[in-house]
C-alpha cells in the first residue's frame, strides 16, 4: 500500500499487498510460495512521480472504480501514443533495464511483485 498512487486509481486497484501480506495470501489459499520477487526498479520508479502527475486528471474525469478494474488490462493513459510508446519501450530497448532489476528482486523497492507458489495435493 505504501506505492498506492494516481496509477492505482486509474486501473481501478482495490489495494496493494506488502510481501508478507501476498506471501500470508498464498498460504491462505493453500499455495506453498516459491518465491515473491520485486520488479520495476529502477526504470518504473523514474517514471512513476511523472505518470501519476499525469493520470490524475484521467482519474477525476473517467468511469468509477468498478468500469475501470472490468478494463483495467487495455486501458492506456495516452492511446494516440501506444506507436510511440512501443518504439521507445520493447524488449531490445529495456533490456539492459530487465538486466539491472534483477538486483533488486528480492529488495522491496519495486512497483509490484511477481510471485511463484506451487500447490502441493
Amino acid at each position: 500500500m505504501a506505492k498506492w498512487g494516481a496509477n492505482d486509481d486509474f486501473c481501478g486497484h482495490l489495494r496493494r499487498y506488502e510481501r508478507n501480506e501476498l506471501r500470508d495470501k498464498l498460504i491462505a489459499a493453500g499455495l506453498t510460495p516459491v518465491s515473491i520477487l520485486s520488479y520495476g526498479v529502477p526504470i518504473y520508479n523514474m517514471m512513476k512521480p511523472f505518470y501519476d502527475r499525469a493520470i490524475r486528471k484521467q482519474v477525476r474525469q473517467g468511469p468509477d472504480q468498478r468500469a475501470r478494474t472490468e478494463v483495467s488490462s487495455g486501458m492506456w493513459l495516452f492511446t494516440g501514443m501506444k506507436n510511440v510508446f512501443y518504439l521507445l519501450f520493447n524488449d531490445l530497448t529495456m533490456y539492459p533495464f530487465y538486466q539491472l532489476q534483477r538486483l533488486f528482486f528480492r529488495t522491496d523497492l519495486g512497483n509490484g511483485y511477481f510471485a511463484v507458489a506451487r500447490f502441493d495435493s
